[in-house]
C-alpha cells in the first residue's frame, strides 16, 4: 500500500512540474507573439483552457494543452489570444478573435494570425 501511494505521489508530482514547464513555455511564446504582432501582452497570465491525450507526430501519445491569453491592440479593449503546446514539440499560438462555438479548434479563429512560434524563437 506504501509503494502504491509513494507510485501516486511521484506521478503527481511529474505531472504538476511537467504542466509548470508547458505553462512557462506557453507563456514565452504568448509574449513573443504579441511582441512580434505589435500589440500588448495583457496581465502577465495565461488561462488553461484544455488538456488532453493526442498523438504527436511520431504517433506516440503526449498532452496537448492549449492556453489562452489575453492582449490589447489600442490599449482600451482586451482581445484573446490562444496558445498551444504539445510534449515537447515547438508550440503554435495565434493573436486575433476565435467564434465561441470552437474554442480550441482552429476553424474558430475568424481574424487574425496563426504562426509556428519557432519562427521567433
Amino acid at each position: 500500500m506504501e509503494v502504491a501511494g509513494l507510485v501516486f505521489l511521484a506521478a503527481a508530482v511529474g505531472w504538476w512540474v511537467m504542466s509548470m514547464q508547458a505553462r512557462e513555455t506557453a507563456l514565452k511564446a504568448g509574449k513573443r507573439a504579441s511582441m512580434a504582432a505589435g500589440v500588448q501582452f495583457l496581465d502577465d497570465t495565461l488561462e488553461l483552457r484544455r488538456a488532453r491525450l493526442r498523438r504527436n507526430d511520431l504517433g506516440r501519445l503526449a498532452v496537448l494543452r492549449e492556453y489562452r491569453f489575453e492582449f490589447s491592440d489600442t490599449g482600451d479593449n482586451r482581445r484573446a489570444g490562444f496558445v498551444t503546446v504539445m510534449g515537447g514539440a515547438d508550440p503554435f499560438g495565434g493573436i486575433g478573435d476565435r467564434g465561441r462555438g470552437d474554442p480550441g479548434g482552429l476553424g474558430g479563429l475568424r481574424l487574425g494570425l496563426v504562426f509556428p512560434l519557432s519562427e521567433w524563437g
